[in-house]
């Protein structure tokens, strides 16, 4: 994010934050090197969680995705009291 910022400052262009300010002067980078550190964790920790459940699901013999929606059982079929007219729910 750091290269970033550098390259728009090289532009003339300043960078706010609605909850830090300025990122352009030397708090800001400070402050976007951090947050940038934080959603990198963020963004390793999801992956990793993500692998495990899909690991997790693919040794119980589980689908790993759902169905796609056009072979999903539509609203008329699932009813019992008969098909509704398209459109009417």
């Amino acid at each position: 994010m750091y290269v970033a910022l550098q390259r728009l400052q090289f532009w003339g262009i300043k960078i706010f934050s609605v909850a830090t300010g300025d990122l352009t002067d030397k708090t800001g980078k400070l402050l976007a090197s951090v947050m940038g550190w934080k959603d990198e964790a963020y963004l390793e920790d999801l992956r990793d969680k993500t692998r495990r459940g899909l690991a997790g699901r693919a040794q119980r013999a589980l689908a790993l995705a759902a169905a796609p929606m056009a072979t999903a059982p539509s609203l008329s079929q699932t009813r019992r009291d008969g098909p509704t007219p398209t459109g009417l729910h």
